[in-house]
């Protein structure tokens, strides 16, 4: 049985403070055929996710997950648009995904349904769906409503991946694979840790984040899009690793900064600024929590100056590989895509008040 969640942020700390100043060192672009791509996912996307009311549904279609991928991936060249738009599907199938995730009241806090979920995903990209679907195999399913949405849900999944796998090669399907299993091990985790109410400490915080937030599944999936694939000798040099790392990192403290007074203020610490906050050690001036929001935009200037030096010797020791050069511009690209996106998508800028504690 899952523990009550407490409140550990007092309510007039959320109210005061506001989101800092954010920026990336990259600018930010918007692919020319975004509103083809739109377009396409539109309907798509509303046909998955099956949402309850018109007034819902004008929310999911004003959060603009296509939108993400076309400022991600503003380089993809037009002739390989049909990659495109089945990676911003991908990505929108993901983030659907990823709201129940991160939502405590359903499988952000559920350790079974997360790894239900996840062994039916995997099924489907390792083919071999004579591995047990709860989904179809639970009595009376027809008759349910949530098992119903559960099952269209994963066959939407399996349709897109059966449009992206023929035109993959085997190297980039296996760094697909590998990568998604990996980011479903790490959603079981922070299932785990949500469900008994533990906050971790900042390093396993970092760790378990940038595994479970499909940016290492996005990567491969950009490598698609581009009609790049690096070498593995590339891949697995260690100032790309790191580089890719600090991405990551980069892209989830500006969503944790966006988002943090929200989860807060629903008692969800699974971000930067309330771990911060919480595990502060005893001293004379403990931090206030707009301080914990300073002291995380703080790191995020960090990585951000990290990013640019990386990328500079980077592209120094590959100077003749232009295919590492168009990688490393997709993410920077990521970098100040994410935060555009971040900052003006409905996803994180819905009111606080509706959830009555905070104006």
């Amino acid at each position: 049985m899952q523990k009550e969640r407490e409140r550990l942020i007092p309510i007039n700390e959320l109210k005061d403070a506001r989101i800092p100043h954010l920026s990336s060192s990259f600018a930010s672009e918007l692919h020319p055929c975004y509103e083809a791509v739109r377009k396409e996912c539109e309907q798509w996307i509303v046909d998955i996710a099956r949402p309850s009311n018109a007034r819902a549904q004008k929310f999911l279609l004003d959060c603009e997950l296509p939108r993400l991928v076309c400022l991600c991936l503003a380089i993809v060249p037009e002739h390989a648009l049909p990659r495109l738009v089945q990676t911003a599907k991908m990505i929108s199938w993901l983030l659907i995904a990823d709201d129940e995730d991160d939502d405590p009241s359903k499988m952000g806090s559920d350790y079974m349904a997360t790894s239900d979920c996840a062994q039916s995903v995997m099924a489907i990209l390792y083919g071999n769906e004579s591995i047990i679907d709860a989904c179809h195999d639970i009595e009376d399913a027809e008759n349910s409503p949530d098992l119903k949405a559960k099952r269209r849900f994963l066959d939407a999944f399996r349709q897109l991946w059966a449009e992206i796998q023929p035109s993959m090669s085997q190297k980039l399907r296996a760094r697909f694979v590998s990568s998604m299993a990996a980011y479903l091990e790490s959603l079981k985790i922070q299932a785990a840790f949500r469900r008994a109410n533990h906050i971790p400490d900042v390093h396993f915080y970092m760790d378990i984040r940038r595994q479970a937030s499909f940016m290492y599944p996005y990567f491969v999936l950009a490598e698609y899009a581009i009609g790049v694939e690096l070498e593995g000798y590339i891949y697995r040099d260690p100032l790309l690793v790191n580089l890719q790392n600090l991405t990551i990192d980069f892209a989830n403290l500006c969503n944790d900064v966006v988002s943090c007074r929200q989860e807060a203020n629903q008692c969800d610490y699974f971000n930067l600024p309330s771990i911060l906050y919480i595990k502060q050690q005893n001293s004379c001036r403990p931090l206030t929590f707009k301080d914990a929001l300073d002291n995380t935009t703080c790191i995020i200037r960090n990585f951000d100056n990290r990013i640019t030096l990386l990328q500079g010797h980077l592209e120094d020791a590959y100077s003749s590989q232009s295919g590492i050069h168009t990688y490393i511009k997709v993410l920077s690209h990521t970098m100040s895509g994410c935060l555009t996106w971040f900052l003006g998508s409905a996803r994180y800028n819905t009111t606080l008040s509706q959830y009555g504690t905070l104006s």
